[in-house]
């Protein structure tokens, strides 16, 4: 082989080795979303803060189960996510004081323990977790009047749903395997619930 070829070789092996570098690691990832890493750790935070109140709530109803939570939690993570970064691009911002609003609104209506209880045991949502859900569908919210505001609230909800999706597919979204794997096409982790819409009070 020439040094010509030899140094041809050697350089292409740095582009290639550069380009690994670039990415970053899956070692300890839930999920990965653009350069993004979603910690096994902060999962397992929330997964623990999740069973320790189904705990003790024995008798509100039927749980679902530690896997189901797991995968619940990751995908709640990753819209987060994806939602962040879209509510960056547009230079859109919501409140804390329209979380708090939001929150005080259900908790009038339907009592605090109720709400805590049925987040919990459909949603897996721990009673400390709640405000970033409801954070969460709020900047749904925010960011479908921004993309069509002039539309309906299903034609907003359809607009965000849309624009979530194509960042996701330009940032790329992985998964670990033992949570599942990522739906493009319903933007969510194959088998979770994916649903902001019930979370609204009613008037």
């Amino acid at each position: 082989m020439s040094v010509r070829n030899r140094i041809c070789i050697g350089l292409l092996a740095v582009v290639l080795l550069a380009g690994c570098a670039s990415k970053p690691s899956n070692a300890g990832a839930a999920a990965v979303i653009g350069q993004t890493k979603i910690t096994q750790q902060s999962v397992t935070t929330q997964l623990e803060e999740t069973l320790s109140e189904i705990a003790k709530s024995a008798g509100s109803g039927q749980a679902p189960t530690a896997s189901a939570l797991g995968q619940m939690i990751v995908n709640r993570l990753i819209l987060t996510e994806l939602m962040n970064q879209a509510m960056s691009k547009l230079k859109l911002t919501v409140p804390e004081s329209k979380v708090t609003q939001m929150q005080s609104a259900l908790n009038g209506q339907y009592g605090q323990q109720n709400v805590e209880s049925q987040l919990l045991m459909t949603q897996g949502i721990a009673s400390n977790q709640i405000r970033d859900y409801l954070r969460l569908y709020l900047n749904n919210v925010e960011l479908g009047k921004a993309l069509a505001p002039t539309a309906g609230k299903q034609q907003q909800s359809a607009a965000a749903f849309r624009y979530l999706s194509t960042l996701a597919n330009e940032e790329g979204v992985t998964v670990s395997p033992r949570y599942g794997s990522w739906d493009a096409t319903q933007l969510n982790v194959a088998g979770t619930d994916n649903s902001l819409s019930g979370l609204a009070p009613s008037k």
